[in-house]
């Protein structure tokens, strides 16, 4: 079984060649390393933006998620999962 760090280094090594395949440019910033790797992921479409929420404050959970979305989203989805 392959430790935590090698698999970190092959899974960094899959999206730099998936990154590379679909977006060259960005492929490039990666490598000069004027961009990060996790925001070229997302910014060429490969990878889905994520957010960490903790989960032991609810203020600060109220304020991570309402610097990601909107109010008028959040309180349907809110009384949708209250009922």
């Amino acid at each position: 079984m392959m430790d935590q760090k090698k698999l970190n280094k092959a899974q960094r090594h899959l999206n730099l060649e998936q990154l590379a395949q679909a977006r060259p440019d960005l492929h490039e910033k990666v490598k000069a390393k004027s961009m990060n790797l996790r925001d070229a992921m997302i910014e060429a479409g490969l990878r889905k933006p994520t957010v960490v929420v903790p989960t032991n404050d609810l203020n600060a959970a109220a304020a991570k998620l309402s610097e990601n979305f909107e109010l008028s989203e959040l309180i349907p989805l809110l009384q949708q999962h209250d009922a």
